[in-house]
């Protein structure tokens, strides 16, 4: 098959106004979207005029487009056929959105034994290329009071007991460490100094903890899932309202979680 020719089935849906009249919409966002539709639809790579064809762009709109999708990654341009696919960076970004709906489910009888066992929040957050944490899903607490909190919400990655955890894998430089842990919104600040040496135990001890700072209230403590080349994948952190957990039981709440964290990374990387 020619870069020029596609069949309409492979189409169908792409190109269509959106439903709704009122529906806040951005033209150049939503033609973004149907040309990425469109060639991960048809699994082949096209030239513009039938990208344009086919979604109901014009070609000069189609053409810059590609020409930013591209820049970004989000589209390959073969230069000797003049045509486009779909790029390293949508593949990546479709891979990272199923894996960790995939690592969840794998991860969630584990996070079940810390519930149960302490009455916490367990929730399974993401490592992103830039540097935010990402919550793929959690286990609530069965107390009355329960922390509440959303899948999909984002934070900076050096934000509270995960934050801690994300900088001992990391290999920053002091500079490095406090530029990024100065993004962080914490609601009870902690000395940065303090804040370094807790990196240094977490280090050691392969869990961190969060005693009301990140979030007011809230203790957190969190333990990492590497993958098999050393990298900072994943992040189980089990939460609690502040004082609810006594002091001398918070040791042993995180020698659990980052039992579970070692179990669900065998699962997951071998």
């Amino acid at each position: 098959m020619s870069t020029d020719s596609v069949s309409d089935s492979t189409v169908a849906g792409i190109g269509q106004p959106p439903s709704g009249k009122d529906s806040p919409m951005v033209n150049s966002v939503v033609h973004s979207l149907h040309i990425l539709q469109f060639l991960a639809r048809s699994g082949e790579a096209h030239g513009v005029t039938a990208i344009a064809r086919f979604t109901g762009i014009s070609p000069s709109s189609a053409f810059n487009i590609c020409k930013t999708l591209t820049a970004e990654k989000f589209l390959h341009f073969d230069p000797l056929k003049k045509s486009y696919s779909v790029g390293a960076a949508a593949i990546e970004l479709a891979g990272a959105a199923s894996d960790g709906e995939r690592a969840f489910a794998r991860a969630r009888d584990f996070l079940e034994s810390s519930v149960d066992q302490f009455g916490v929040t367990s929730a399974f957050w993401r490592v992103t290329n830039d540097e935010r944490l990402v919550l793929e899903g959690l286990v609530e607490s069965r107390t009355m009071m329960r922390i509440q909190m959303t899948v999909g919400q984002r934070i900076p990655a050096l934000s509270g007991a995960m934050g801690r955890c994300y900088a001992a894998t990391s290999g920053l430089d002091e500079g490095q460490l406090f530029q990024k842990f100065d993004t962080v919104r914490w609601q009870n600040r902690p000395d940065f100094q303090t804040y370094k040496a807790e990196v240094e135990v977490t280090r050691i001890q392969g869990w961190a903890a969060d005693r009301a700072q990140f979030i007011r209230g809230i203790l957190t403590v969190a333990a990492p899932i590497m993958d098999l080349s050393g990298r900072l994948r994943f992040l189980i952190a089990n939460s609690s309202f502040y004082g609810q957990i006594p002091d001398e039981q918070i040791q042993s709440l995180g020698k659990e979680t980052k039992l579970t964290a070692d179990n669900v990374q065998r699962v997951l990387f071998g």
